[in-house]
């Protein structure tokens, strides 16, 4: 019948098997949130080379860089003809 009734032993494993199974849950929560933010960061990674490798076979793309290239090439003379023309 003595053996039914828990004594402070038992408590202390009790609690130490609690401890030690917090420690092994925070450790692996740790562990998972590395897995997601590293699954995150090649996920967006993916995703840019994905646009890039798209960019760079798209004959679209390819010219609408080109006119963009051009209009930035547009303004900035522009600019530079009107800073000159202020300086004057």
């Amino acid at each position: 019948m003595m053996n039914d009734v828990p004594t402070e032993n038992s408590a202390l494993e009790a609690t130490h098997c609690h401890q030690s199974a917090l420690g092994e849950i925070d450790k692996m929560n740790k562990e998972l949130e590395q897995l997601k933010e590293d699954l995150f960061k090649t996920r967006v990674k993916s995703h840019i080379l994905h646009v890039d490798l798209a960019t760079q076979f798209s004959p679209h793309m390819v010219e609408k860089l080109s006119r963009v290239k051009e209009d930035c090439n547009r303004c900035s003379m522009t600019v530079n003809m009107h800073l000159q023309a202020d300086q004057k």
